[in-house]
């Protein structure tokens, strides 16, 4: 029974990852379709061809969670590495009060 309950909690996962995909997706495309007047940017010297201002808006959403969860990423490895080099430091203490203890 455990095998088939664990079956069912992954299917229903997938089920609740699938909706909220698409509820993402219909409220991107609801953005768009309410904002359709086209806009030209000069970014550093160089247009870009007209689009939708809701696609542009969807686009800086996209690539500002993008940046931010790449320097999320960053700290978290940082500190990952601090805690691994704390754990060696607290593996070889207390290995050292072991064998000072059996020593007495």
């Amino acid at each position: 029974m455990p095998f088939f309950f664990g079956d069912s909690v992954s299917v229903l996962k997938n089920i609740l990852w699938l909706l909220i995909s698409f509820t993402f997706i219909a409220l991107g495309a609801w953005i768009v379709i309410d904002n359709p007047n086209s806009v030209a940017f000069k970014i550093f010297g160089f247009e870009t061809r007209p689009l939708p201002s809701g696609l542009w808006l969807l686009g800086s959403f996209s690539a500002g969670c993008i940046v931010s969860l790449f320097v999320s990423s960053l700290t978290l490895v940082k500190l990952n590495y601090k805690l691994r080099k704390v754990s060696k430091q607290l593996a070889k203490m207390e290995s050292s009060i072991s064998s000072t203890q059996v020593a007495k």
